[in-house]
C-alpha cells in the first residue's frame, strides 16, 4: 500500500515523521491496542472483532510503508 501523494510533502518528510519519538510513541499504544483487540477475537471470534484488529494491522502497514520511503 502508498501513500496518495500529498502536496509538499515527500518520501523523505515521511521518513522522518514515522521515525521520530512521537510516531514511536503512538505505534507503541496501537500495537498494545492491537494486542487487546487479538485476544477479544480470540475470546469472541466475530466479523467486528476481526475488523477491528484489521483496521490496527492497517495503521501499522501505513507506518511501515511511510518508514520504507
Amino acid at each position: 500500500m502508498a501513500f496518495k501523494k500529498l502536496n509538499g510533502i515527500d518520501g523523505s518528510d515521511m521518513h522522518r515523521w514515522s521515525t521520530n519519538a512521537c510516531a514511536s510513541a503512538f505505534m507503541d499504544e496501537i500495537a498494545e491496542r492491537r494486542r487487546i483487540a487479538l485476544g477479544a477475537l480470540i475470546k469472541k471470534p466475530t466479523e467486528e472483532n476481526a475488523a477491528v484488529v484489521r483496521a490496527y494491522d492497517k495503521v501499522a502497514e501505513l507506518m511501515e510503508t511511510a518508514r520504507k520511503m
